[in-house]
């Protein structure tokens, strides 16, 4: 299968990747789903971090940031080797970001959410593997069985031999029988074998092969059908895990209904900045307690004198160690300057720097005069991590904000390894 090697927000000519771009429904599925935006007839961007597989190739899209090597077979290792630990990074986002809240409420993709269908099947296959089939199991009453006795079926239905006491010789007891075949149960077969095809498609990934062999040949006519029957049986079962189950049924149901097409397979997101800004929070530390000893503005109506505090300025990442404190800004840009020094692209603008250095003012009032480091941190390819520059305001006299360079290897792997890095450390 060919293998194609983009950047997010290359321009790319779309006629070098599909054939008849004016028909095309691969590239109409892509564009209806914002995985390419056009700039014209010929030509479109990327907005995608991740892989995009089709019926004849495989499309890879870099972050921004990184450069694709070409040529021998050194530099296509050294592609696959990024690959890998990049879909080791977006596996694991995925996998913490869909918790049992994210699959009672929020059942579809969105702007903010990573492709899942990656995650949601590979629950699916760890379900099947730990317990198998899902079976529906209902009460019957049974004459004279091994199960608990029913004694109010049997005083109101047979007669007892009477003594001191009344004896029954016979008795019905409850018995708990599983339904030999099931709505639920097909459905899971269903999702099983679209689950084996879906794996097939990333083989060449090794860090997301999952081997099952599996096929049933169950089809369902109807999602939405499918849909309702799951909600019923959500009404009916108690069992956690059960519950679960069917939760995830049917956010996969609700993911294909909106985003799957036949020959398709995505893994990957529209908003890597997300990734970029959850893995720095857990690589350097993020103390979330800070956020409330930030003032709020307040609104104060004439009339009545009342005071009404409004949302305030949420800071990306801080913390406190050895008595310096840390706000820190995931920034995911191309930060570059020309051989003369100048800034050539991807500056945070003023509005940015303005709210980096508000959260210093802020917090430093709160916490009164401790050392406070203030910093702009982007991924790059390159080896080492470092100070680029620094950013000063002259209305915000004495304050800086560096601007850091970040090795993204070293940092996606800590992030892998749940490893604390100390920013001050890293850098040359």
């Amino acid at each position: 299968m060919e293998k194609l090697y983009f950047r997010e927000f290359q321009i790319v000519d779309l006629n070098s990747i599909f054939e008849n771009t004016n028909e095309n429904k691969e590239l109409k599925y892509l564009l209806e789903n914002k995985i390419i935006t056009l700039l014209n007839d010929k030509e479109g961007i990327f907005t995608f971090v991740g892989m995009i597989a089709l019926r004849n190739k495989v499309i890879i899209v870099f972050p921004k940031y990184k450069k694709i090597l070409k040529g021998n077979k050194e530099k296509n290792f050294e592609n696959e080797k990024y690959i890998t630990l990049l879909f080791e990074v977006l596996e694991k986002y995925s996998r913490n970001s869909l918790n049992i809240t994210y699959l009672n409420e929020k059942s579809h993709l969105s702007d903010e959410k990573i492709f899942s269908l990656f995650s949601l099947y590979k629950r699916l296959v760890e379900d099947y593997i730990e317990y198998g089939l899902y079976e529906r199991e209902y009460e019957t009453q049974k004459l004279c069985g091994d199960g608990e006795i029913d004694w109010e079926i049997t005083v109101n239905e047979l007669e007892g031999l009477v003594s001191k006491n009344v004896v029954y010789l016979n008795y019905y007891t409850y018995e708990e029988e599983d339904e030999k075949e099931n709505y639920i149960k097909n459905i899971q077969k269903y999702l099983l074998t679209k689950a084996v095809e879906y794996f097939k498609k990333l083989r060449f990934i090794k860090s997301l092969q999952i081997e099952l062999d599996f096929f049933m040949e169950e089809k369902i006519n109807n999602i939405e059908d499918s849909i309702q029957k799951i909600d019923m049986e959500l009404m009916n079962v108690f069992s956690e895990r059960k519950i679960e189950l069917l939760k995830l049924l049917k956010s996969i149901l609700e993911e294909e209904k909106d985003f799957f097409m036949e020959g398709i397979v995505l893994y990957g997101t529209r908003s890597f900045y997300n990734v970029w800004e959850v893995v720095c929070q857990e690589v350097f530390g993020n103390d979330k307690s800070y956020r409330r000893k930030i003032p709020k503005p307040k609104w104060i109506e004439y009339e009545s004198n009342t005071i009404t505090e409004v949302a305030t300025l949420i800071p990306d990442i801080t913390y406190s160690r050895r008595d310096k404190f840390y706000i820190l800004d995931a920034k995911y840009y191309n930060i570059d300057f020309d051989d003369n020094g100048q800034l050539m692209n991807g500056a945070p603008g003023v509005s940015d720097i303005g709210k980096q250095f508000l959260y210093e003012n802020s917090l430093e009032k709160t916490l009164g005069h401790k050392d406070i480091y203030n910093a702009f941190i982007y991924p790059s390819q390159e080896m080492n991590s470092e100070i680029v520059g620094t950013i000063k305001f002259d209305i915000f006299e004495g304050k800086e904000i560096k601007v850091i360079r970040l090795n993204s290897e070293k940092i996606y792997r800590a992030y892998l390894n749940n490893t604390i890095l100390e920013i001050e450390k890293i850098l040359i």
